[in-house]
C-alpha cells in the first residue's frame, strides 16, 4: 500500500467519524459507494513525478496516481536547495532554478493535464475528465536570501505555499536537522513571514526546528501548516529528528494550524 492509497483510506475513516457516528469499514454499503464521493482530498506536500529532477520518482506521487485516486489537488513543490555531488552537502538554489521547476508544472497546465490553483475557492472535487488542481509550492526558501521583496516575485509566479526551511542552512531560521544552529527565526525570516501573510501565501513550518516553528506561529495572525511530519515518542525535541513533540503540535494547533502526518515507515525518529 502506498501513501496515497493510505491517505484515501484514512480520509474515509475521518468522514465516517465526522458523520455523527462510527461505522465499520468494509460493510456492504462501503462496497457499493465511494466513501469519499464529494470530498475534496488535497495532498499538502508532494513532488509529483519528481519534476524538479535529481531524485528517484515516488510512484505514489505521480500525476497518474493523482488522477486515479480522484484527488482534488496536490502540492507541486519546487525545491529551493539541492544535494551537492561532493560530500552530500545541501546547497541553495537560485530563483532562476526555482522558476525552471515551476515552469514544468505550468507546462502541464498548458497541456490541460492540471489546473493551476491560485485561491482556496478554486479547489473542488474534479468531475470526470476534469484535470486535478496543482498548487505551486516551494520547499526551502533559501533563494530568497534576506530579501522579502522576492516573496512578491514568487507570488507573481503563482506560488501559494512556501516551506521556509529544508535541509540547507538558511538566512531565515533553523531546520530540524541542523546540528549547530537553533537560534530561531531570524529578523529577515520574520520579514519574509510577514510578507507571505500579507500576500496570502501559506506558511509551511515543515523542517523548521522547535524554536523557529514556535516563533513563526507566534508572529502569524493566520494559521500555518506543518505539511509533513509525525508524532515523536520523545518529549525532548533534540531527539526527534524530523518528528514533532506533542507540545510543539499543540502550540501550532492552538493557533488554528494544521498538521499533516506521515504514515507507517516514515514515523521512526532519528536521534541527533
Amino acid at each position: 500500500m502506498d501513501r496515497r492509497t493510505l491517505l484515501k483510506g484514512m480520509g474515509a475513516t475521518c468522514v465516517a467519524l465526522a458523520g455523527g457516528g462510527v461505522r465499520a469499514a468494509g460493510v456492504a454499503e462501503a462496497r457499493d459507494a465511494d466513501p469519499l464521493a464529494g470530498v475534496a482530498v488535497v495532498d499538502a506536500h508532494a513532488h509529483p513525478d519528481g519534476f524538479f529532477g535529481g531524485r528517484r520518482t515516488d510512484r505514489s506521487s505521480t500525476l497518474q496516481s493523482i488522477v486515479a485516486l480522484g484527488m482534488a489537488a496536490s502540492s507541486f513543490s519546487a525545491v529551493g536547495d539541492r544535494q551537492g555531488r561532493e560530500r552530500g552537502l545541501w546547497q541553495p538554489k537560485t530563483m532562476h532554478a526555482v522558476r525552471l521547476q515551476l515552469d514544468a508544472v505550468r507546462d502541464l497546465a498548458a497541456a490541460g493535464k492540471v489546473r493551476l490553483i491560485q485561491r482556496a475557492a478554486e479547489i473542488a472535487v474534479p468531475s470526470p475528465g476534469t484535470p486535478p488542481g496543482a498548487i505551486l509550492a516551494l520547499e526551502g526558501a533559501h533563494p530568497l536570501g534576506e530579501d522579502p521583496d522576492k516573496v512578491d516575485t514568487l507570488h507573481a509566479q503563482g506560488v501559494r505555499t512556501v516551506t521556509l526551511m529544508h535541509y540547507a542552512m538558511s538566512d531565515l531560521g533553523d531546520c530540524m536537522t541542523c546540528r549547530s544552529c537553533h537560534k530561531g527565526l531570524s529578523p529577515a525570516g520574520r520579514k519574509v513571514v510577514e510578507r507571505m501573510q500579507r500576500l496570502g501565501i501559506l506558511v509551511d513550518v515543515a523542517h523548521a526546528d522547535s524554536k523557529t516553528m514556535r516563533q513563526i506561529v507566534d508572529v502569524m495572525d493566520r494559521p500555518v501548516i506543518d505539511s509533513h511530519t509525525s508524532l515523536c515518542p520523545e518529549s525532548d525535541d533534540s531527539r526527534c529528528g524530523r518528528l514533532r513533540t506533542w507540545d510543539d503540535m499543540e502550540h501550532l494547533a492552538k493557533k488554528g494550524g494544521v498538521i499533516c502526518t506521515w504514515p507507517l515507515a516514515y514515523t521512526r525518529p532519528t536521534a541527533k
